[in-house]
């Protein structure tokens, strides 16, 4: 199946590639060490934990991909799989 014909996997594939290999990296070589500026707060009851957009792009494009599998998991028909093919017997 091409690529282009799943759009969801390709977008999940670029968010994880852009997450993992583009700002990650780029954080690394430029700065030696990933920089996270995100942090959401309120007040001293939430304090939820500082993050980056690469990360968040490797967890959307991670749950892109889950869904492009669940989505397509029916494509590919029983008869093409190598697990209902008939042996054959006495072959040599």
């Amino acid at each position: 199946m091409s690529w282009l014909r799943r759009p969801l996997m390709l977008a999940a594939f670029t968010a994880i590639a852009t997450g993992a290999v583009g700002n990650n990296l780029l954080d690394r070589l430029m700065c030696g060490f990933v920089v996270d500026f995100i942090h959401w707060h309120i007040g001293d009851t939430f304090d939820w934990p500082v993050f980056n957009v690469a990360d968040s792009l490797v967890v959307v494009g991670v749950g892109l991909l889950l869904l492009d599998t669940w989505l397509t998991r029916d494509d590919v028909p029983a008869e093409s799989s190598p697990v209902n093919q008939p042996q054959e017997l006495g072959a040599p």
